[in-house]
């Protein structure tokens, strides 16, 4: 499956599409397959709790994953996962 990753000013290193041998996964095993490819730092979209950091917004189709089952939604073919930090301001 071929998944559609936009990620900003998070890990610059990590490609924007990104191919796994599944028809789906839960974000969870696609981040942890992702950081075994890549070599990003997992402890810091993860925490020691298994939650996700609480600095950080995950995307998956314009939803928040907040909305659906957290780090278990699976994702699919064809979608786009948006991984970015908080950002606020006044």
């Amino acid at each position: 499956m071929a998944i559609l990753l936009y990620q900003l000013g998070i890990f610059n290193e990590m490609p924007s599409k990104v191919f796994m041998d599944a028809d789906y996964i839960s974000l969870r095993n696609g981040l942890e397959l992702l950081q075994q490819q890549y070599h990003f730092p997992l402890e810091e979209i993860i925490t020691e709790e298994g939650k996700l950091h609480h600095q950080l917004v995950i995307l998956i189709n314009g939803v928040s994953i907040d909305k659906a089952q957290g780090l278990e939604t699976f994702i699919r073919d064809g979608d786009k996962v948006l991984l970015t930090g908080l950002v606020s301001g006044g």
